[in-house]
């Protein structure tokens, strides 16, 4: 609790002014003073800690510039705590790609310092910048962020550690098969109410593809999956294929409530399926007297006339005209949401004559959200391919939980983890992690290369 010092916040300020030339004028008590007094607090108390163990060696690692103050306090006041410093992505770096700036392109043009100050970013900035400098040992998760933080910070990492996970808490191979079809089935139940009131497809030859992430449009690249989408959603019309895409988009956004349409689809669809649940018995039993009898199977073999006459009416009910929504939600400000722009711009409406359908699922992933009611990673399981085709991504936990999930999916190498694949494997004609080149390419070229990936 240092909810009492508080009070030491000029003072604080006061002194990373006049020891680090932090320039923290102007700033706001939640977005930078807050970590900041908490972080100082923390430095305080590992002075304390070093004075009751005098004779131990102890080291303190703190992450991100929302730590730096503790460890600047540890270099003011000559405290013998060793100090590692990590950065998972730099403030300046990140600032940029979000608004919507070329990075890696610009790196040499320009001055990070007045930069920062562009965005009103300088205190985070320069937080972050002395915190690398005065750390005995510098830090961050990938190569790609380590190019970032030497450009940007003025000091090369000294140590690259990657972000990993604790493959005991994943499934093996086996479970992983069997939890896909599960969770498979769960998302076709899904698709059954979300698609088939206005026309149906085939879902034994539909495969799934998936977006999940921040709504970060550029950074995650979300304008390049769509755009990849739509050229092969067009390939696909001129072969007169068969198969089905559906590319779900996991991505949070503004809500105001799920759509009443398909929450009518689905009530509506559950009325049919309790109807057979009900009957499952006898349904089951004639199947098998057809086919021990070696009588074809047939609508009236299987099914009693009140039981069709009853679920005409029901299937009816749940008929609709026009096209499915691209979301399962109203928006607030739909219309200009960058997404559903984006996904109209590119023609990718859920027409009938589609082969590649949409849908924009805008809530986290609980496992109860009324609709699909599965979790973050049995929505993965469930799916055929990730993709995650970033423009700044210093790690990209996301591309390796689908790894972990024995699921395939494509990254870049502007990603961390994707830069980390290509210097651990080969990249074969048909890799379960595609690494999708975008440094130095324009996105024209990556919209062209991930076309040919998802094809």
């Amino acid at each position: 609790d240092f909810s009492g010092f508080t009070s030491k916040k000029n003072e604080i300020k006061k002194d990373l002014w006049q020891n680090f030339k932090i320039d923290s004028l102007n700033t706001q008590y939640f977005d930078f003073d807050e970590p900041v007094i908490w972080s100082y607090a923390v430095g305080k108390l590992l002075e304390e800690i070093k004075n009751v163990f005098k004779d131990k060696k102890i080291v303190a690692q703190f992450h991100e510039w929302l730590a730096g103050a503790g460890l600047l306090y540890l270099k003011q006041n000559k405290i013998k705590v060793a100090t590692v410093f990590t950065t998972h992505a730099t403030i300046l770096g990140r600032t940029m790609s979000f608004a919507n700036e070329e990075l890696y392109e610009t790196f040499d043009k320009i001055n990070p310092v007045e930069k920062a100050y562009d965005y009103g970013i300088q205190a985070k900035y320069l937080t972050e910048k002395q915190s690398t400098l005065n750390a005995d040992v510098f830090t961050t998760v990938s190569e790609i962020t380590a190019i970032e933080a030497e450009h940007l910070l003025g000091k090369k990492p000294d140590v690259l550690l990657p972000n990993g996970l604790d493959l005991n808490k994943f499934p093996t191979f086996e479970e992983a098969s069997i939890k896909h079809r599960l969770y498979r089935e769960r998302i076709k139940e899904f698709l059954m109410y979300y698609f088939f009131p206005y026309y149906s497809f085939d879902l034994d030859n539909t495969l799934f593809y998936f977006l999940c992430g921040r709504y970060e449009f550029r950074a995650k690249g979300i304008d390049i999956f769509i755009k990849a989408l739509a050229k092969l959603n067009e390939k696909l019309k001129k072969e007169n294929s068969n198969k089905t895409i559906v590319a779900f988009f996991w991505v949070p956004g503004n809500i105001r409530a799920i759509k009443t349409g398909l929450l009518e689809n689905k009530t509506f669809f559950k009325d049919i399926k309790d109807a057979v649940d009900d009957n499952i018995g006898e349904i089951k039993n004639r199947v098998i007297y057809s086919i021990v009898s070696k009588k074809s199977i047939t609508e009236k073999n299987i099914f009693d006339e009140d039981f069709l006459h009853e679920n005409k009416k029901k299937v009816l009910k749940l008929m609709k005209k026009g096209d499915p929504e691209l979301t399962t939600h109203d928006l607030q400000d739909e219309q200009n949401d960058s997404i559903i722009k984006s996904i109209n711009k590119a023609g990718l409406l859920n027409k009938k004559e589609d082969r590649v359908k949409i849908v924009f699922y805008p809530i986290y992933l609980t496992g109860a959200d009324r609709l699909l009611d599965l979790g973050y990673y049995e929505c993965m399981q469930g799916s055929h391919l990730g993709v995650f085709p970033s423009y700044y991504e210093p790690w990209g936990y996301t591309p390796l939980e689908a790894a972990a999930l024995g699921v395939s999916s494509v990254t870049t190498d502007l990603a961390g983890f994707g830069r980390y694949v290509n210097e651990k494997s080969v990249q074969t004609k048909n890799p379960g992690i595609f690494v999708l080149k975008r440094l130095g390419k324009k996105d024209d070229e990556v919209v062209e290369e991930l076309a040919n990936a998802l094809y």
